[in-house]
């Protein structure tokens, strides 16, 4: 994962196409939802939308964030605090809890 891959993925997903758009002409009215809490916080900066100096990931990396910030098995709350540091996305916590869970049953399985 890097920035060439963020910029892309970012491009193409929808839903930050639309918070893009919302930024660059100034309609925050026009934001998702879950958006709406943090519009002050919004920017992008190399074609990367920001909140604060976290990045905004786009929906197809944040299986693959989770899984690198996980590699130690280290445990939720670390995996939580490491993504956190330097991404975000709505409801990232519900998300990453579900796929260590997920990661766990199948692991258990085998």
């Amino acid at each position: 994962m890097n920035t060439e891959g963020i910029q892309k993925h970012s491009k193409t997903d929808p839903e930050l196409i639309q918070v893009r758009q919302c930024i660059e002409y100034n309609q925050p009215h026009k934001l998702p939802p879950q958006y709406k809490p943090i519009e002050q916080e919004l920017s992008i900066a190399d074609n990367i939308i920001l909140r604060g100096n976290r990045i905004i990931l786009p929906t197809k990396l944040r299986s693959k964030a989770i899984k690198l910030a996980h590699e130690d098995h280290a445990g939720m709350t670390k995996t939580k605090q490491r993504i956190r540091s330097k991404l975000w996305w709505a409801n990232m916590d519900k998300d990453i809890e579900q796929h260590i869970r997920t990661w766990h049953v199948i692991l258990a399985k085998s």
